[in-house]
């Protein structure tokens, strides 16, 4: 009797951390979800200091590509800006893993992330899952940003979302909006309205 009161009680102790198991389950699985739907506002809270801005007033976007480029590493090359959804930085995403958080009114960098860790590639792999990949930017295109937002606004646009620079295989820049998408060419300077999309 006493022996099976002793195997009672090692058997309850072996299994009384089964439901531990579960638990880390869903907490992963909702983890990875929040990061897959929110990348930025779970970014926003793992690392607030990239997103401390003074305020949401915009310059020039060629103050961006400066800010940007100033602490860009040798052989990286800005792929992609984009203007900051209500109060936050706007980004630049670099050809390499990096991507620079810049406050709007000054252009000052807030923040710089490598993409070396698990968790900052993460992130960079969100924002761009709706991009395709259209090879390595080009390291001197023909036109310049703020010269190519004014071609893209000339069609009686709003304010632009985000803009991409022409790479080796698409010699094209694409100026997003809300309502849709603009293509600049970078050789001749002329703009075509695509698709619309969200």
């Amino acid at each position: 009797m006493a022996q099976r009161k002793a195997r009672r009680r090692i058997a309850r102790r072996r299994g009384a951390g089964w439901w531990i198991v579960p638990i880390l389950f869903v907490a992963l699985v909702a983890g990875a979800v929040a990061l897959m739907a929110w990348p930025d506002a779970v970014d926003r809270q793992v690392h607030p200091d990239r997103y401390r801005v003074s305020g949401t007033a915009m310059l020039a976007a060629d103050r961006y590509v400066v800010a940007a480029n100033a602490v860009l590493a040798r052989g990286e090359m800005i792929a992609r800006i984009e203007a900051p959804r209500g109060e936050g930085p706007v980004l630049a995403l670099a050809s390499g893993e990096a991507t620079v958080f810049l406050d709007p009114p000054n252009a000052r960098v807030l923040g710089v992330a490598r993409g070396g860790g698990w968790y900052d590639g993460a992130v960079r792999w969100m924002r761009w899952r709706r991009h395709d990949d259209a090879g390595r930017p080009l390291a001197a295109p023909a036109l310049a940003v703020d010269r190519v937002l004014a071609l893209a606004g000339k069609l009686g646009r709003a304010r632009w979302v985000s803009v991409e620079w022409p790479t080796e295989r698409r010699a094209d820049w694409v100026v997003a909006y809300r309502q849709g998408r603009v293509l600049v060419a970078d050789d001749a300077g002329g703009a075509v309205v695509v698709g619309a999309r969200e």
